[in-house]
């Protein structure tokens, strides 16, 4: 049963140790609490009939670093420990508060409650292998896809370089879940590093540029090479460049002492994206005329402009 708005002290309401978040960003905190004390707290937190907290405990939390006393809440009585935690997940995921380790803990502990309490859903949903169903049944209660639930899940099953990537948010759950389409753990890897290397350089791939990568090596084609990554230079310098980009041995022939400054530059950039170490030599020649590269671009060379 909810009940309507209620003022309690910050020192009456407890965390509940339970909830599936567990990691805090103090600063963070302060800033959140500040605005309390500028604004007014907009949203109230939900607490059971012990006053412990439900939803909303990174609003109770900020309201305590920024010294505010007093806490708006909407108290709920008789929730099951399933209904509280279904409530969690489902305002920490829409939120994006969670890390990934606590969206998967989560998920579990809400499967176990959800088989517990209907032998015929662990039976048909999970224990026959149907799981799809049983991810979608929570889903609709979260607030998230069946599909999205089940890529979180599969991550244990991936390689510790893909599980640590995620994690420390340098690989989007979507892009893991590509290269996990690979059908060998070493080629996984291999994809992973590489990926990460070209993130380093402050681009990125997004998970559908992945996904054709991974489905040319399945089917059979050579590993996509640094000519072959999504990345884009903007229109002007490909029209520049004009037919110099599809015509290596044009590049060779050129007299790069007459080139102006500017074209110098665009062309060594673009043959950086765009032709990686095949040309490599004419690129050594540019820049020792001058021509200046984003350290981005020389950094990706080192990575696939390799002999």
């Amino acid at each position: 049963m909810k009940q309507g708005i209620i003022i309690k002290q910050i020192d009456e309401i407890k965390s509940d140790p339970n909830q599936p978040r567990k990691e805090w960003n103090d600063e963070e905190l302060k800033r959140f609490g500040n605005s309390f004390k500028e604004t007014g707290q907009i949203n109230p937190i939900e607490i059971d009939e012990n006053n412990m907290i439900v939803t909303g405990e990174s609003r109770w939390r900020a309201c305590k670093l920024s010294g505010v006393k007093t806490i708006r809440c909407i108290r709920i009585e008789g929730l099951t420990p399933e209904e509280r935690l279904t409530r969690q997940l489902a305002e920490n995921i829409a939120r994006k508060n969670l890390t990934i380790n606590e969206q998967k803990d989560g998920i579990k502990r809400k499967i176990e409650y959800m088989s517990k309490r209907s032998s015929s859903f662990a039976k048909d949903k999970f224990h026959q292998g149907d799981y799809f169903k049983g991810y979608e049944s929570i889903g609709r209660e979260i607030g998230c896809s069946g599909n999205w639930i089940k890529d979180v899940l599969d991550l244990d099953k991936a390689p510790k370089i893909i599980q640590k990537a995620v994690k420390e948010k340098k690989m989007s759950v979507k892009v893991a879940t590509a290269i996990r389409k690979l059908p060998d753990e070493k080629q996984q890897e291999e994809y992973a590093k590489d990926y990460l290397a070209i993130k380093k350089t402050g681009f990125k791939k997004d998970s559908n540029r992945v996904a054709e990568d991974i489905s040319e090596i399945n089917n059979g084609h050579k590993k996509p090479k640094f000519e072959e990554t999504s990345i884009h230079v903007g229109e002007n310098i490909l029209e520049d460049l004009g037919n110099l980009q599809t015509d290596i041995n044009k590049m060779r022939d050129l007299n790069i002492e007459d080139l102006s400054q500017s074209k110098k530059d665009k062309i060594a950039t673009s043959i950086c994206i765009t032709f990686g170490k095949t040309i490599k030599p004419f690129l050594i020649d540019l820049v020792k005329n001058g021509a200046v590269v984003d350290k981005r671009f020389m950094e990706l060379i080192k990575i696939y402009g390799k002999e």
